[in-house]
């Protein structure tokens, strides 16, 4: 079986895909309090295997990017309208995650939901 994704059918880094799961999953549980996002996106990232450092980082740096451009446009897909504080929330763990993404910050990400992509590294 394959999932195929005509929304965003491309050629292009597999950080980009993997960190807009990770996102949508996380902005779910963000905007519209789902308690199922969080086992599923631990579960996703448990799934996804064994992958490098710098895809783990270009992921939680993806992610972030997801997370902010969502936050922006509101939550619009989630019901009801994301609150302010949720929209907040998203844009600070967006930035949060690309910064810290950026600086390779493997002891921050082992606390995230991410942890799973870092836990075999040492700072």
């Amino acid at each position: 079986m394959y999932v195929i994704d005509w929304e965003f059918v491309q050629f292009g880094h597999r950080a980009y895909d993997v960190g807009q799961m990770i996102g949508g999953l996380y902005e779910r549980m963000l905007f519209a309090g789902t308690s199922n996002s969080l086992p599923a996106l631990h579960g996703f990232v448990q799934g996804y295997g064994d992958i490098d450092d710098e895809l783990a980082f270009r992921i939680a740096v993806h992610a972030g990017v997801h997370l902010i451009c969502r936050a922006f446009e509101g939550g619009r897909n989630s019901p009801p309208q994301a609150s302010p504080s949720a929209i907040k929330s998203a844009m600070q763990l967006g930035v949060t995650w690309i910064v810290r993404g950026c600086a390779r910050d493997f002891g921050f990400f082992s606390y995230t939901p991410l942890a799973t992509f870092f836990s075999r590294t040492r700072p």
